[in-house]
């Protein structure tokens, strides 16, 4: 089964990049020491997606942040190569489920892709709901109050062990909109 969802989660992003036809993640740094710096993405914005999807994930970033502000903690750097592997998590849910199946490969995925920042231990939030509302803004808000409301999820938006954060959004045909948050 976790072959099974290393297999999914490398089709995934392999077949994420409908503009082009490499895989973002691909590029890697030599191995070796690499310093880390408060810019730790090599991706440089929201990568392959609509308008709406980049608005929904930044605005989730902001609406964490601002959560986090509340209780005296730093601010997490989006990475968009997180937001990359998040939003592939995304777009398996609503075929196979909310669900964190996939998890340590996510990670493992994310290690590979920035082999100058130590990545230990890293958390994830998952969700979706229906909506109508077309707007980025709203739609962003319900996610975040939802998770903060959540005893498990707010331990994870508000973990002061994390430094980064990335984002995945994906709005079906038939009005639901999955999101994934992974901190680290």
């Amino acid at each position: 089964m976790k072959r099974l969802s290393l297999i999914t989660l490398t089709i995934l992003l392999a077949m994420g990049c409908q503009r082009s036809d490499a895989n973002p993640l691909e590029n890697k740094q030599p191995t070796g020491t690499v310093q880390e710096s408060s810019t730790v993405s090599r991706l440089t914005s929201c990568y392959d997606a609509d308008e709406w999807t980049c608005e929904v994930e930044a605005a989730i970033v902001r609406k964490t942040n601002e959560k986090r502000a509340e209780l005296k903690r730093a601010g997490l750097e989006q990475v968009f190569e997180t937001s990359y592997i998040a939003r592939g998590h995304s777009k398996v849910m609503p075929v196979e489920g909310i669900s964190h199946n996939g998890f340590k490969e996510r990670f493992d995925a994310l290690r590979e892709a920035l082999p100058g920042i130590r990545i230990g231990a890293g958390a994830e939030n998952v969700a979706w709901m229906s909506f109508s509302q077309d707007d980025p803004e709203l739609v962003a808000a319900e996610f975040v109050k939802m998770w903060w409301n959540s005893k498990g999820h707010k331990a994870n938006m508000e973990g002061a062990q994390y430094r980064y954060i990335g984002v995945g959004v994906v709005r079906t045909d038939d009005n639901r909109v999955f999101a994934t948050q992974m901190f680290h």
